[in-house]
């Protein structure tokens, strides 16, 4: 090879030595503009910007959710509260700009309870559907400090049985599935929660007879619990999410 050759060679490689390889215009374009979000991020504790992006890859190319949860979650006072936790994820997430795509299922099935004989006759007079509700909450923690409530579902199971024998109340099996999009993670680690208390669908107010005393359902029954079967909680970081 000539001496001319070799010289326009070696200028060629000179030119891009130390410049990033694309695969197309199109990554250059988005590592670019990540690059503008990630001067933002660093002053949230994100130093690996730049060397995250090179190993991930998000599962979207296009992401968009409207949603809304129209709730009252019990008040915190700033300590956190005692949680009925059946799952927790922890995702740590490089970009302020990204989201977290929660998903979960849970099988579950209110424990039977035992009454007296009195309060199975008065529940068969009833006219208004009896059963127990399940409400079912995410909570966030960023980088282990107070638990903020992010979402809440409720789903309802009802009697499957009434034994007028072993005067017990039994209830159905299930299964409740749900997702949400937390669009304000923590940049760094974000834990989630995910809880499920249950309570009565309704309380209604038993009058005095032979045997009990009158007042709510509630306080004359024990208290409501829950097993749980399958329980499936996932987080997935979403790059580049509004």
């Amino acid at each position: 090879m000539s001496d001319y050759y070799k010289k326009i060679i070696k200028d060629s490689s000179d030119e891009y030595k130390g410049k990033r390889k694309y695969e197309n215009d199109k990554e250059e374009y988005e590592l670019k503009k990540h690059d503008d979000k990630c001067e933002k991020c660093h002053d949230h504790k994100c130093d690996k910007c730049h060397d995250d992006h090179e190993k991930e890859k998000s599962v979207f190319t296009e992401f968009d959710v409207s949603e809304n949860t129209s709730i009252s979650f019990p008040p915190t006072n700033g300590t956190n509260p005692q949680l009925n936790t059946r799952a927790q994820v922890s995702i740590d997430v490089d970009d302020k700009c990204d989201a977290v795509l929660l998903q979960g299922t849970v099988e579950w099935t209110p424990n039977s309870i035992s009454v007296l004989e009195e309060i199975i006759l008065a529940l068969l007079d009833l006219t208004i559907p009896l059963g127990v509700e399940g409400t079912f909450r995410i909570w966030r923690s960023c980088d282990n400090g107070p638990f903020v409530p992010i979402f809440q579902t409720k789903d309802t199971s009802i009697i499957s049985d009434i034994s007028i024998v072993t005067f017990s109340i039994d209830f159905s099996t299930v299964t409740t599935s749900f997702h949400w999009v937390d669009k304000n993670p923590c940049c760094g680690d974000n834990r989630y929660y995910l809880t499920l208390d249950v309570a009565l669908t309704s309380d209604p107010m038993l009058a005095e007879d032979t045997g009990i005393i009158g007042g709510l359902l509630s306080t004359l029954i024990p208290p409501i619990t829950v097993t749980t079967g399958t329980v499936v909680f996932t987080a997935t970081e979403v790059e580049n999410v509004g």
